[in-house]
């Protein structure tokens, strides 16, 4: 791995020579090129300037603020770097906190932080005192030419650095549409715990998979086979409120493998959840022919 950072970590006055690497190892995504319907001429995009015409590579490509209409100024790598010459080199750390009282919708992408030779020692110091304290630091740190607040958490052996959000950065929900909490349902409420009950296990990453990436390749194999394409699965329909008692015993019921509790006919499921049984059908047409004679 190559690291993406390299600089400082401090908190006091305790300073740790680090690299910084990204935790992230992305699947190779199936790639896909824009064509030209007409022919399948592929469709590519070129840089070029708006005052010569000309295609301009990157290298010949630089950043610039305009600060009055047609005048700009132009910035490098070194200017940013100058706009705070300790925070572009250091992780400094500002406090320490417990890890719950984070929000996860905070996180962003997480990063590994390895010690740089000489930086073993105090590396492994803040380490273990972070598990033994039971805590996480805040911190912050300058890349790519904008400053990112962190958290700095133990794992294992090493030390994670997880990139995360101001606040000013997400949203809140007030403009959401949202239910009140609502009274006078502890029948739903108990069905409901106890289908989170019977769902819940220890958590295992590597039990899940990227199946729509799999569908996809299997798609582009039948494509290139010249296959017809697979039958599509319906999506899912809403449950209805006055459904909402029936689909949670018969879901209880699939995850118990018992007979679902008869349902009360106010709440019986739609035809969209459970059609009547061939049995059912034909006790219904001799209760009426019966009626009849």
């Amino acid at each position: 791995m190559r690291p993406t950072w390299k600089g400082f970590m401090s908190f006091g006055l305790v300073t740790i020579p680090v690299h910084l690497y990204s935790a992230i190892d992305q699947h190779e995504e199936t790639k896909f090129n824009l064509l030209h319907s007409k022919d399948q001429g592929r469709i590519r995009y070129k840089r070029t300037c708006e005052s010569c015409g000309e295609e301009v590579a990157w290298g010949d490509i630089v950043k610039g603020f305009e600060h009055a209409d047609g005048q700009w100024v132009t910035f490098t790598d070194d200017d940013f770097d100058k706009a705070d010459v300790q925070g572009s080199s250091t992780i400094d750390i500002q406090e320490f906190v417990k890890a719950p009282e984070i929000d996860p919708k905070f996180f962003e992408r997480p990063c590994y932080l390895e010690p740089q030779k000489g930086g073993e020692r105090p590396f492994a110091l803040l380490r273990d005192a972070l598990k033994k304290a039971d805590k996480v630091g805040v911190a912050k740190l300058v890349m790519r030419s904008r400053q990112h607040l962190c958290c700095i958490k133990p794992d294992g052996l090493g030390i994670v650095l997880e990139i995360m959000r101001f606040a000013d950065e997400v949203r809140p929900q007030t403009e959401l549409k949202l239910p009140p909490v609502e009274e006078g349902r502890p029948k739903e409420l108990e069905l409901a715990e106890r289908l989170i009950d019977g769902m819940t296990g220890p958590f295992d990453i590597t039990r899940y998979k990227d199946d729509y990436r799999e569908k996809l390749d299997e798609i582009i194999r039948e494509k290139i086979a010249g296959l017809p394409p697979a039958p599509v699965g319906e999506a899912p329909a809403p449950t209805r409120v006055a459904d909402l008692m029936a689909v949670l015993e018969k879901s209880l019921a699939e995850r118990t493998g018992k007979s679902a509790a008869p349902v009360p006919a106010a709440v019986a499921p739609s035809a969209a959840i459970g059609k009547p049984t061939s049995k059912s059908r034909a006790s219904g047409r001799a209760k009426k022919a019966k009626k009849e004679d």
